[in-house]
């Protein structure tokens, strides 16, 4: 359905947009990566590479907050028939 104001418009061209899931897949793939790397057994020294890392974390976590956000604001939360909390793929 049409997104009915143009801010769910706005929100609907920026999610549906290649170059954004592509950006958030590559996000997913980089975390994957880095959660790898901050394994249980990694042993985590407070050198530049580990700074490093932890802020390369945290952007990923806004990365996926704002898509996130994006995507309630373009489908609805829950009570839509096609919300957010209803496609398997976001729970």
């Amino acid at each position: 359905p049409p997104p009915n104001g143009p801010f769910r418009a706005g929100c609907m061209r920026v999610v549906r947009h290649p170059k954004f899931e592509a950006c958030v897949l590559v996000g997913i793939l980089f975390s994957s990566a880095l959660l790898a790397c901050q394994g249980p057994t990694a042993k985590v020294d407070g050198s530049k590479v580990w700074l490093v890392l932890s802020w390369l974390d945290m952007a990923l976590v806004v990365l996926f907050t704002v898509e996130a956000g994006l995507k309630c604001a373009t489908q609805g939360f829950y009570k839509c028939p096609d919300a957010y909390l209803k496609d398997p793929w976001n729970v």
